[in-house]
Parts: structure tokens; sequence; C-alpha cells
């Protein structure tokens, strides 16, 4: 119980959720955002031409980039990108499209999701918030994607979560990707706001440990 709560107090993740949620199972989105979120150039196109702002917010101040990125419609990204969409836009809860990409459902396609992170990085997307993310799914490639791309390796959210706190309470912990986050600067001995390092979540959490796993955190050299 004490693992969900902690997974809980991950904001930025937790609305992330949400929103997919209100996009695949509420249907509860705008005309220009139901164009952006199915990849409809064309329409996005029509928008434009009469005048409406391709950045235009909704009430939950997300952009059309937002749910393009969120359903990983690469063209439309790229697309948007070309007509002047910031590609570092907030939603209200901090929320940018290089999050949206990297927090994909585990079954959409990797390969996409790595070629949507390096458009956005190649048009000056803000790595760091999102290597917790990848941390959380594994992403072992993007996690080196953002790493090279100066990805703070310690970088804290809301409730001080780093990428290394997020990657040992995921079903997909494991001790190679958790060396490769300490390799690139990434501390053992980190906490959250509420006092807890990578290595008492581990412990705490229900996961079958490892104790190779164990040993990392604890900060010693195999």
């Amino acid at each position: 119980m004490k693992n969900l709560i902690d997974i809980k107090n991950f904001h930025l993740g937790l609305s992330i959720c949400i929103t997919y949620i209100c996009l695949y199972f509420l249907n509860c989105l705008s005309p220009l955002a139901s164009a952006a979120d199915s990849g409809d150039i064309n329409a996005l196109k029509k928008f434009k031409a009469e005048g409406i702002p391709l950045n235009q917010e909704s009430e939950n101040g997300m952009q059309p980039i937002h749910y393009a990125a969120s359903n990983l419609q690469l063209e439309t990204v790229a697309y948007l990108l070309e007509n002047g969409v910031d590609v570092n836009a907030k939603t209200k809860s901090g929320a940018t499209a290089i999050d949206f990409v990297v927090f994909a459902p585990p079954f959409r396609d990797d390969n996409l999701i790595i070629n949507l992170v390096t458009l956005l990085l190649q048009k000056g997307a803000k790595p760091s918030s999102a290597l917790a993310m990848a941390a959380f799914y594994g992403r072992k490639e993007v996690i080196t994607i953002l790493l090279d791309k100066g990805a703070d390796p310690n970088y804290q959210n809301g409730a001080g979560y780093a990428a290394l706190h997020l990657l040992v309470m995921s079903k997909y912990a494991n001790a190679e990707t958790a060396k490769l986050l300490i390799q690139r600067g990434a501390k053992v001995d980190i906490k959250t706001k509420d006092g807890k390092t990578p290595l008492m979540l581990y412990q705490d959490s229900v996961l079958i440990k490892s104790s190779e796993l164990e040993k990392i955190l604890s900060g010693n050299k195999l």
C-alpha cells in the first residue's frame, strides 16, 4: 500500500495518466485537440487558415502538441513545430510534449517513441523531466538519449522523485538500467521529500528483489 501511495505522489505522471483516460475513454476533446490527437494534419491546416491558433489551450492547459505527442503522432508533432508551436509548452501540471511521449504506455512502438524524442530534442525540448518517466518504464535507449542531451540524472519532480526512485518502484526495475543512471551521475542517496532513498523505496516495494540491484543501490560496486 505504501508503494501505491508513493506512486500517487508522482504528480506529473499521475496527471498524464488522467489525460490518457480523458483521451481514450471519455472522448472529451475539442475539434482542434481531436485533430491533433488523431494526426489529421489537413484539419489542422484548415483550422490555421481560419485563424485558429495551433497553440490554443484547453482548460487543463493542454495544447494540440500535447495531444499529438500523447498519441505518438510524429508527423503531426513535426507539423506543429514547423508552424511555431513551443516545443516546451507546459500544461497546468507542468508536463511538456516530451513528457507525454516518454510516458506512453509500454505496448506502444519503442522505435516511434525514440524517433519522437529525437525530434523534440532536436527542436529544443528540455530533457530532464522526461528522464524519470523513461526510467519508470525501463526505456534504456531513451534514457541514454536524454542523458546524452544533457538531462540531469538527479532532476527531482515536485514530490522529490528522481529517475532512480521511479526506476526502483517499477516492474521494469533492473540492475543494468540502475548502473547506467549511476554511471552517468545519479546519486544512490538522493531522497524524496519524505526522506526516501532509492534503496528504501525498493525495499518497501512488493517487487521480487534482485540482490544485484540492492547492492548497487547500497552504493556497493560489483
